[in-house]
């Protein structure tokens, strides 16, 4: 009988541990703040590349692991490429930044956006999605995000 008492008290400890750690890294990526630190042109021709320096903020206490971005970019609210990253790392009570080019192909934007890049007056904003590891790195999970720079 002491048996079977110690291996439910066992495996309630191991369930209330793993839940607990799912609660957490899944706290820790939902509360995750973006910020789009600075935009800069990094060439104008033969194409235009800008240089977005985004600022990832955890709050939380938890580490957040090998987090991996898939996010629109949008010129005066225009669609205008996408970004990728992956292997983000941002330690509990800490942030991350990151920049990442981004060509835009002249045949694919209006001469006002182009005027307006080259001017340095245009707002751009980023939607998309992060993901990152949970439960000692077994499961996905992904989160929403957006952020604007003017």
């Amino acid at each position: 009988m002491m048996k079977y008492v110690a291996l439910a008290a066992a495996s309630l400890m191991i369930f209330s541990l793993l839940s607990y750690t799912f609660y957490s890294d899944v706290r820790a990526l939902e509360r995750i703040k973006v910020e789009i630190k600075d935009v800069t042109i990094r060439q104008i021709l033969p194409d235009m590349v800008l240089g977005i320096s985004i600022k990832f903020i955890n709050e939380e206490g938890r580490e957040i692991r090998n987090m991996e971005g898939d996010i629109d970019v949008y010129i005066l609210d225009k669609w205008v490429g996408k970004l990728n990253f992956s292997g983000v790392n941002i330690d509990g009570h800490s942030y991350q930044e990151i920049e990442i080019p981004l060509t835009l192909y002249y045949e694919h934007l209006t001469k006002s956006i182009v005027q307006a890049i080259n001017e340095m007056n245009f707002n751009l904003s980023i939607k998309g999605i992060i993901k990152g590891k949970v439960l000692f790195g077994l499961v996905d999970y992904k989160v929403p995000v957006m952020a604007k720079w003017e």
